[in-house]
């Protein structure tokens, strides 16, 4: 044992040393974390209750944080719809994002899947697949997941004056995700960022103590930003 950094505190630092105003990142993966460091004041019991908890900076100053089992609960769920239409295991890999089909399914729209490794309220008793074809169940899917992504950013969200989202980790790549996050996020402004290595990066940074120029994310990170879609 000896002196360190937290990974998720870690990877916060690159954002925090050249961003000026107030963001909230996203780090995705096998559990999604909605990070704010810029929360003020204690947390809730509802903010208990919805998973919510503190980080901590290095210079001592929490950092609310709230989590999601969205990258294990996805896997879980790709799985049992490949078997359910009898595709490849990486079909869902080669879903793109259709807006018509995300109009057929939110026209009418109930919650179908019954989770394996979460909960929430809106979730039915067992799953239920009325598609015929794979794309469309997927889009489903992702819209029932992002509906709780958005849930997570807002818990972590709380009062703070954030306009500015970032999103890294394994979901940045997924098109439909930051498609459908963007929609429901829309007032605020959202980017995706690329950086394998942020954690070791922001570890660096802190025992180096540099000082980092306000463009260097996006000469270090391929920031992406991204725009909701016109609803017809």
């Amino acid at each position: 044992m000896g002196v360190g950094i937290h990974d998720s505190s870690s990877a916060l630092i690159p954002y925090i040393r050249s961003v000026t105003k107030p963001f909230l990142l996203i780090s995705t993966g096998t559990w999604s974390i909605s990070i704010n460091p810029f929360n003020e004041g204690m947390l809730t019991p509802d903010d208990i209750e919805n998973n919510s908890l503190f980080n901590m900076r290095i210079n001592g100053s929490p950092v609310k944080v709230s989590r999601l089992f969205l990258g294990n609960e996805y896997k879980l769920q790709v799985k049992t719809l490949s078997d359910h239409f009898n595709v490849q295991p990486d079909a869902h890999k080669k879903v793109k994002f259709n807006q018509d089909t995300f109009f057929e399914i939110n026209k009418d729209f109930t919650h179908m899947f019954k989770w394996s490794s979460m909960s929430s309220e809106d979730m039915p008793n067992e799953t239920k697949i009325p598609y015929d074809k794979f794309e469309h169940a997927y889009h489903q899917l992702m819209l029932e997941l992002v509906l709780l992504q958005e849930k997570s950013i807002r818990a972590a969200k709380g009062n703070s004056e954030i306009n500015q989202l970032y999103i890294d980790g394994g979901f940045s790549d997924n098109e439909i995700y930051i498609q459908l996050l963007s929609q429901y996020m829309g007032n605020m402004k959202l980017s995706t960022t690329d950086s394998s290595l942020g954690s070791a990066l922001g570890a660096a940074i802190v025992i180096s103590d540099i000082v980092l120029e306000s463009t260097f994310l996006d000469k270090n990170y391929a920031v992406k930003n991204h725009r909701p879609f016109i609803l017809k």
